[in-house]
């Protein structure tokens, strides 16, 4: 005899227990998704006035009292950022995307990542963009347009990445102004871009997002071989 599928997955619902989350026996139903203009009013959570634990001219680290609406309100830190930043996809058709190998201290790993940096103030995500590759690899970006955008890191910091596509030559450049921030520059095969992604390589989340993005919307297309 087969088993019986819940009443509610036979509808393209399906229920499952809240005990972990709860410590009580509810069930809450996972619906279909409805589309993006028939969503439910979202329920707000609310935070205290901040109490500043530090800050400098690029971040500010704040202390609020958070609350959910149910429960007792706890303790939460959130970090700042002064700007908002970018990072670029540079694409040569017959060579790959244009990336840094470099060292990060912070996570005190090696890997690759696309130019990126701060966006400074009344610049447009574009120029940002342009500038940063400028001044990290030397290339100039050709046809820039803006893809996208991203909240980073929401749980814990405001921090929004802007993404921007442009192309660029594949002959030698003069040394950029900002040489120090790699190790070296390769021109990576679009092909072996997801691989090093899930290898680790790739591990810088605007990075991959951007790519990610790039990817989707067609733009990688290489030279046929």
């Amino acid at each position: 005899m087969r088993d019986r599928a819940p009443a509610g997955a036979r509808h393209g619902l399906m229920s499952v227990p809240r005990e972990a989350a709860h410590g009580r026996n509810e069930r809450m139903t996972i619906l279909n998704w409805p589309g993006r203009d028939a969503l439910p009013p979202v329920r707000k959570w609310s935070a205290s006035a901040p109490r500043q634990l530090y800050r400098d001219r690029r971040i500010s680290v704040e202390e609020v009292q958070v609350s959910t609406g149910t429960g007792k309100p706890f303790s939460h830190q959130v970090i700042r950022f002064a700007s908002e930043s970018v990072a670029a996809v540079v694409h040569n058709q017959g060579r790959g995307v244009l990336m840094l190998y470099r060292h990060r201290f912070i996570t005190s790993r090696a890997g690759l990542a696309l130019p990126a940096g701060g966006i400074e103030p009344g610049e447009h995500p574009v120029d940002a963009g342009s500038r940063e590759v400028f001044e990290e690899t030397g290339c100039k970006l050709q046809d820039a347009r803006l893809m996208g955008s991203a909240d980073v890191l929401p749980g814990l910091a405001d921090k929004r990445f802007w993404f921007v596509f442009g192309t660029a030559a594949g002959n030698d450049v003069p040394e950029p102004a900002d040489a120090h921030e790699s190790t070296a520059l390769y021109w990576v095969p679009v092909s072996e871009l997801f691989s090093l992604m899930s290898g680790g390589l790739i591990s810088a989340q605007p990075s991959m997002l951007a790519l990610l993005y790039a990817e989707r919307a067609g733009l990688l297309r290489e030279l046929p071989h």
